[in-house]
């Protein structure tokens, strides 16, 4: 079942650039609820499963040869993870790369590697 707005506008339009909106939209909130550290309850699941199959069917009309494996997990694991360890969210990398970028910078910067200085910035660099 699709979510309000996004069957309004199913209803009332048609097209590429209609099909990416509602892409868009329910990419958002498929985000918000896999990102989340809490513990998902068994409704917003069963909604966000919903809201994979929708995402998942509207993505092969608009990418058809574009299933990526993270596009596969996403839209067809989320649910039994989500189950299973009751929040994805805690599992995030983002942490993890934020650090990786400041080692990045101490080591462009702060060694020998980097030179030790700021340079002047190339272009593309």
């Amino acid at each position: 079942m699709l979510r309000d707005g996004v069957k309004a506008m199913i209803k009332y339009y048609h097209g590429d650039h209609v099909i990416l909106t509602l892409v868009c939209l329910l990419w958002v909130f498929i985000f918000t609820t896999i990102n989340s550290a809490d513990d998902i309850p068994e409704q917003k699941v069963i909604q966000l499963e919903t809201d994979c199959r929708q995402f998942f069917s509207l993505w092969q009309i608009l990418f058809p040869n574009s299933i990526t494996p993270y596009i596969h997990i996403i839209t067809h694991h989320s649910g039994f993870l989500l189950r299973k360890y009751g929040s994805i969210g805690r599992f995030s990398q983002q942490g993890f790369e934020f650090a990786n970028r400041n080692h990045k910078q101490i080591t462009r910067h702060g060694t020998s590697k980097g030179g030790g200085r700021t340079k002047k910035k190339q272009p593309f660099n």
